[in-house]
């Protein structure tokens, strides 16, 4: 299952919030509804996790534990149009995908549920460059 959010198209931090947790969460109930589904796999972005990063140290990880934080701070305070919609983008990916672990994990359904992240290498780059 995809998640689609518009990169960039949501300026309202609150209404992206909502939008991402809503379609997510809909997605998980009808899926718990239904006996055969047994393995429900979501669509992640790397952008749930972190902003791409120039000369990183060996030290730097992301694992299932890493979710971008981080966006959701800047988002509530930045100006700038284009970077604002990226970090809402940011903070919807990684908010949504925290929602739906934590409403698999209260609500035990019938079913595993995965995450994937799919990493393009021609598009690893600053968002804001």
């Amino acid at each position: 299952m995809h998640v689609a959010a518009p990169v960039g198209g949501i300026l309202d931090l609150d209404v992206a919030l909502d939008l991402g947790r809503k379609a997510a969460l809909n997605a998980l109930k009808a899926c718990a509804k239904t006996p055969s589904v047994k393995r429900f796999v979501t669509t992640s972005s790397s952008f749930a996790a972190s902003f791409p990063k120039i000369n990183l140290d060996h030290d730097f990880v992301i694992d299932e534990t890493t979710f971008h934080d981080t966006a959701l701070e800047k988002a509530k305070v930045a100006d700038e149009p284009r970077q604002k919609g990226m970090l809402i983008y940011a903070a919807m990916k990684s908010e949504t995908e925290k929602e739906m672990w934590n409403w698999v994990k209260q609500n035990n359904p019938g079913f595993v549920m995965n995450s994937v992240v799919s990493i393009v290498p021609t598009r690893v780059h600053d968002p804001f460059d």
